[in-house]
């Protein structure tokens, strides 16, 4: 018998053949058919076609999926099982599966290469086959910015996703890991009408034992265009991708690094001078009369990487004061952490010397994390993941925390022969890009085995440099801190300033935040509060037709960064009261406007720039213009009848409902700024 899931517009089965491993059908549409993975077993290539599916036990999961297993023997290999697992949800379109594949053999590497196929499919009648990348590194933002282009045959492309489009119907392939789009694991080569997704480093090494598992991988099909296919595979990020919905919940969240940096390279003190009781209960009352919802420590709480104990020599009483005043104020805890760093000293670097990252047989040089104890990397693939796991549940019952940001973990650095990255039958560079390939995927697992003893963990991982694992796999787990300063002189060939700060958006000014919506590019496939871009929150007066900064901050802010990053102390009480009106009116709509898919019109730096978020009606819209002058926008659809509009002193704004329940919004601008209009709050 064949296995069949059945969603609420289409039917999976799955056949496990030579030909065929499984079929997602939509009623009045060609069928969307996959081939079996193949790999290298034991010197010869096999199939993944079984002589029959036995089923394992379902079980519902936390997100509203449901999944189950099947295994079935390998025809080619005798003593061997595949397994598939899949996970989905009735109204969604995106199916996740993965493979497993046990036996006595061992994955083999002719030519010294990985040879694997994941999956493979003729779009045979399909037009417009693209891929959609995310890790593509752009240097004059200092930030990852989606790409999206067609799939040229014969080229060995990276991801993660993929796209078609046949017959008024959309196609989806792809899969959960992450790399810098020039660094690809897994790649898509299209050979015609062929698609398939193959292996290109890492995947396995020469001498590891099975059972072997596969990255997550996702299928969808969609009647409608690719705007329709991004916004079902937007929903499903949103719903269906993370097993708990703790990520999903759009939150303003504060960090503290740019008053560190400010004291460092404006007034000259050490980074850690304001990392202190006394400055983070200041800011902590400022925060909370603003409406903040999160407030982070970032780097200097501790005494230490590795223990991450609270420092008492900037700390005396622990963290419970900061805390205390939190909890009084409705504000949840985050604290900074690097994951890979263990101080020379610390317990963690004792009890973990075999996990010390290494390069070459020799572990990395000691080296100071901001001001604090010299500390050693340990690797993530080894037992020190758990060991890392379970610190953070000890610090979120000690200490209350639950936004825990992850920084400093570059892609690729071990190549030690005794951890879980392959052993001595590899050669080096086998175990060093197989360290780089299991390095998102054991950060997915750190992030899922702490979710489970904390289900409101929310856990961001900092990819504000080049080369970090930017792609689909934390994204199941976790989200994306993606800009905190953005661009340094360098970016631009500017030459450093006398003290060597190499930082160009440490002050106020809209050029920052211009920079920073370039990157709500990424809104169209992944919802913009999965990628955490920090906004500053100062407010001079806008003087002699100058701009007024904040205005333009709020109205860049509520588009779903949801991310401030300052000097709260150096907002005025005017500032403050202004982010707190804001901050109540946006609550209202918060939800529709993360589950918005954007409407935008122009780019950043341009007259006008329109950004509509609006869900049923109610969101917000936003008219940026980097000149005076006057500009006009009607939505898309019809809005709530409530509506609010952010005061401005360097213009107007108007709101006029139309007869079809559309609104007409008129916005003038004296001098360069920002207009916001709110529906349903």
């Amino acid at each position: 018998m064949t296995p069949t899931i059945r969603l609420d517009h289409a039917t999976i089965s799955l056949l496990g053949t030579a030909d065929v491993l499984l079929t997602y059908a939509m009623p009045g549409h060609q069928p969307l058919t996959l081939a079996p993975p193949r790999w290298s077993l034991d010197g010869r290539e096999v199939l993944g076609a079984v002589d029959g599916w036995q089923a394992g036990a379902a079980r519902d999961l936390p997100n509203g999926c449901r999944e189950q297993a099947w295994s079935g023997a390998l025809v080619q290999a005798t003593g061997h099982r595949l397994e598939i697992a899949l996970r989905w949800a009735a109204d969604d379109p995106v199916l996740r599966f993965r493979f497993r594949l046990h036996g006595p053999g061992q994955l083999t590497k002719p030519e010294g290469c990985d040879r694997l196929r994941f999956l493979a499919c003729d779009l045979d009648g399909c037009a417009g086959i693209g891929l959609v990348e995310l890790s593509a590194f752009n240097e004059l933002t200092h930030s990852y910015l989606p790409v999206e282009r067609e799939l040229q045959s014969g080229v060995r492309e990276m991801g993660p996703i993929a796209v078609a489009s046949r017959g008024g119907q959309s196609l989806l392939l792809a899969y959960e890991h992450g790399s810098q789009a020039n660094e690809p694991f897994l790649a898509f080569t299209r050979d015609g009408a062929q698609l398939s997704l193959d292996a290109v480093q890492g995947t396995y090494c020469r001498g590891d034992a099975l059972p072997w598992t596969s990255p997550w991988l996702e299928l969808a099909a969609v009647a409608g265009d690719r705007d329709e296919l991004a916004r079902a595979y937007r929903r499903f990020v949103l719903d269906h991708l993370a097993l708990r919905p703790a990520t999903r919940r759009p939150l303003i969240c504060y960090n503290t690094w740019n008053r560190q940096e400010r004291a460092k390279h404006w007034e000259g003190k050490p980074y850690l001078a304001d990392m202190n009781e006394e400055r983070m209960l200041l800011e902590v009352g400022i925060a909370a009369r603003m409406g903040i919802d999160v407030f982070v420590l970032d780097t200097g709480w501790y005494d230490k990487t590795g223990d991450w104990r609270t420092s008492r020599a900037r700390f005396p009483r622990g963290l419970d004061p900061v805390k205390a005043a939190l909890d009084a104020n409705g504000m949840r805890l985050g604290l900074w952490f690097g994951p890979l760093h263990a101080a020379v000293s610390s317990q963690a670097r004792a009890a973990h010397e075999d996990c010390l990252i290494c390069s070459h047989g020799k572990p990395w040089d000691a080296h100071p994390v901001w001001e604090t104890e010299a500390s050693q990397n340990l690797c993530l693939a080894s037992r020190w993941a758990e060991a890392f796991a379970d610190e953070l549940i000890r610090l979120h019952r000690e200490t209350g925390v639950t936004v825990f940001k992850w920084d400093a973990i570059g892609q690729w650095g071990c190549d030690a022969p005794g951890h879980r990255h392959g052993g001595p039958e590899a050669t080096r560079e086998e175990r060093a890009a197989r360290y780089a390939y299991l390095l998102p995927l054991a950060m997915a697992e750190v992030v899922e085995r702490l979710a489970e003893a904390v289900p409101e963990a929310i856990v961001d991982f900092d990819v504000t440099e080049g080369g970090r694992a930017m792609g689909l796999a934390f994204l199941a787990a976790g989200r994306y801190f993606l800009i905190n300063n953005g661009p340094y002189f360098g970016n631009y060939d500017l030459p450093n300033a006398v003290d060597g700060n190499s930082n160009m958006f440490l002050g106020p000014g809209p050029t920052r935040a211009m920079i920073c919506r370039q990157s709500y590019a990424f809104d169209r496939w992944l919802p913009a509060n999965l990628t955490l871009v920090h906004y500053l929150p100062d407010d001079p007066a806008p003087t002699n037709g100058r701009v007024d900064i904040l205005e333009v901050t709020l109205a860049s802010l509520v588009l779903g960064h949801n991310g401030l990053w300052g000097d709260l102390a150096a907002v005025s009480d005017a500032g403050v009261a202004r982010i707190r009106t804001l901050l109540e009116r946006w609550r209202t709509v918060r939800d529709a406007v993360t589950r918005a898919q954007p409407r935008r019109i122009g780019v950043p730096g341009m007259a006008p720039e329109i950004h509509e978020k609006l869900h049923d009606g109610r969101g917000v819209v936003a008219l940026f213009a980097a000149q005076a002058g006057i500009w006009e926008h009607v939505t898309a659809g019809p809005v709530a009848t409530e509506s609010w509009c952010m005061p401005s002193v360097t213009g107007t704004v108007e709101v006029t409902r139309l007869p079809d329940g559309r609104a007409r919004i008129r916005a003038v601008f004296n001098a360069p700024g920002a207009r916001l209009a709110v529906f349903g709050a």
